[in-house]
Formats: structure tokens, sequence, C-alpha cells
């Protein structure tokens, strides 16, 4: 469902510029792919994906994978144990990226999955 319709965006939006730490690819000068995440977590025991997007023409070129793959180095690089994250049950694409990266179902709800990948820090394939 697209993010207007579930919650206040100018508030999320001022949320995430404040707290989150942005993972960004770009075209040029253009914003192609954004990952909003939360590595505020003092005993580094998680690291939150919030949002996740590319944009449409972008999409099946590999963009979320490389930055899927920068949050993953910056949470081992910097200590976290985990990342979750939550998916539309619906977004089976999402849902097979996110497995391929060894994320592994916690929580099943009527609307989203919860998602875990505990990271290791010996032999870091990122």
């Amino acid at each position: 469902p697209p993010l207007q319709g579930r919650l206040d965006l100018l508030e999320y939006s001022e949320k995430l510029n404040k707290y989150a730490i942005h993972f960004c690819a770009y075209s040029g000068s253009r914003l192609i792919g954004f990952f909003g995440c939360y590595f505020n977590d003092p005993d580094k025991e998680f690291g939150y994906i919030s949002t996740s997007s590319v944009v449409k023409e972008y999409q099946n070129m590999g963009i979320a994978k490389k930055i899927l793959e920068d949050v993953i180095r910056y949470a081992a690089d910097n200590g976290f144990r985990r990342i979750i994250l939550k998916v539309y049950n619906s977004n089976i694409k999402a849902r097979n990226l996110y497995s391929g990266y060894g994320f592994s179902v916690s929580k099943i709800n009527q609307e989203q999955t919860e998602m875990v990948l505990n990271i290791s820090h010996q032999g870091e394939k990122f």
C-alpha cells in the first residue's frame, strides 16, 4: 500500500531525517533508491530497517541489493548483532530479497512479516 495512505508522510519524513541513517543510490544527481534505518540501540543488539524504496524505472537492476549490502556492512562494521525489518506479506519480491541475504521470519500477522538477520562478525562476506 502507498506510504501516504498508511501514515502522516510529513511527520514520518521528519522523523527519518532527524533520527535515521540514510543509505541512498543515485543516478547522476537523482535519488533512485533509499533505505532509512535506525542504528541507535545503545547496546547494539539490533538495527531496524524502517523503509526501503527504489524508483519504479530502476527496479530489477540490483539497486536494492546494493543498498541492502551497504546496510548489512554498516551494521557489521559497527558491532550490531541483528537487523530487523517488517515487510508486507503481499510484497513477495521484497521478502525474497531479504531471504536471499539470510533474513529469516520471526513473526507473521495478517498484514506483515517481521524478518531478522543475525550478523556474523567472523568472516563477514560484506
